[in-house]
């Protein structure tokens, strides 16, 4: 796989790009704060919209700067809202481990059947 950072995908439904510290507040809304979405995560609930700010700014801006980790906000097109992350870092050589979030407010849309195969795809092109 020749890594070259993330970059923008688009699907039917779906925007996925790179995160900005501005999607704190579609984050913490959506997903970052619910016991519900975080219960199996590495992280606990975010208690305050200043707890995902920090963690954008500790944890998922300073990703970019490594290419073989791919990190991307999902972004539904028909509202513009950040409602969740779906995430490939390289292992080993030509393999990569998929990890996702997504708000429970849209768990059974297919959103991330349909991100996870634009992501597989496009990693697939390297």
């Amino acid at each position: 796989m020749k890594h070259i950072g993330t970059k923008q995908i688009e699907t039917d439904r779906l925007i996925l790009r790179k995160f900005k510290l501005s999607d704190a507040e579609d984050m913490f809304k959506n997903y970052t704060s619910h016991e519900k979405v975080t219960k199996y995560l590495t992280w606990k609930p975010h208690k305050s919209i200043d707890d995902t700010r920090q963690y954008l700014r500790d944890v998922v801006l300073p990703a970019y700067e490594n290419l073989n980790c791919y990190r991307w906000a999902i972004v539904l097109k028909e509202n513009g809202q950040v409602v969740g992350a779906i995430d490939a870092i390289d292992k080993i050589k030509k393999a990569a481990h998929l990890g996702w979030v997504l708000g429970d407010k849209y768990w059974g849309r297919g959103i991330m059947p349909e991100a996870g195969k634009a992501v597989s795809k496009n990693l697939n092109r390297r």
